[in-house]
């Protein structure tokens, strides 16, 4: 599977912390605490992104999306969910 970067004038961006994979619950609460966002309300938002991205298989059905690239995607959002759940 190609890794997909995001790029701004010839920089990446997009990273979290200064990481671009293993994005954790501890990191995204931590950028929640910087930025003044409560820790009930950044879990509420967490578990709600959680929630909305396991219905991703089901979509892809509906839209006929090819089972390769719909098993990539898979792949990738459970190792997501993973690190995004509570410990």
């Amino acid at each position: 599977m190609q890794e997909l970067n995001a790029y701004i004038y010839g920089k990446k961006v997009g990273t979290i912390l200064g990481k671009d994979l293993d994005i954790t619950r501890a990191d995204v609460l931590k950028i929640a605490k910087m930025q003044s966002i409560k820790t009930k309300v950044a879990e509420g938002i967490i578990d709600n992104c959680i929630k909305v991205i396991k219905t991703f298989e089901e979509k892809a059905i509906k839209i006929e999306l090819d089972k390769d690239t719909t098993e990539a995607c898979k792949k990738d959002i459970h190792s997501q969910i993973k690190l995004l759940k509570k410990l």
